[in-house]
């Protein structure tokens, strides 16, 4: 098998095991929305009133979209724990539990559904590279 095609096989199918992630983001989710509970500052009715466009130093977690949309990008390590405002206990555990539960699990397991199938297509190649000698020795 030529190495161009065994990449691209290997791109391939590893591309469509990646799209676990919207099988798995029901995970993803919740966590978007614990964040946006814990972290979202709410706005009195008189900051309302003078907004002078210095708003919040970090406006991640403020609207629900933003928040999901943090979270998903935590979920690939940009995790920026310095710049969290998190200020209870109750933030730092549920923090932890995002990193131990989405971030090492979650990521540990696409990687390994990636080498499983990398695995695997280099051994069908190698089958068909054998097949393939023994047709050409054969004629």
């Amino acid at each position: 098998m030529r190495k161009e095609t065994l990449e691209f096989r290997m791109h391939k199918k590893t591309r469509f095991n990646f799209l676990f992630i919207f099988r798995y983001s029901f995970f993803i989710f919740p966590f978007a929305l614990g964040f946006y509970i814990l972290l979202h500052k709410d706005k009195e009715e008189g900051d309302k009133a003078k907004d002078n466009g210095d708003d919040e130093n970090y406006p991640f977690f403020n609207t629900v979209w933003l928040s999901v949309v943090k979270t998903f990008t935590m979920f690939v390590g940009e995790l920026e724990f310095g710049d969290l405002p998190i200020e209870t206990a109750a933030g730092y555990i549920f923090f932890l539990a995002f990193i131990f539960l989405i971030v090492v699990v979650m990521m540990n397991l696409l990687n390994g559904l990636a080498v499983s199938d990398i695995g695997e297509i280099r051994r069908e190649a190698e089958i068909t590279s054998y097949a393939t000698q023994v047709c050409v020795q054969d004629d």
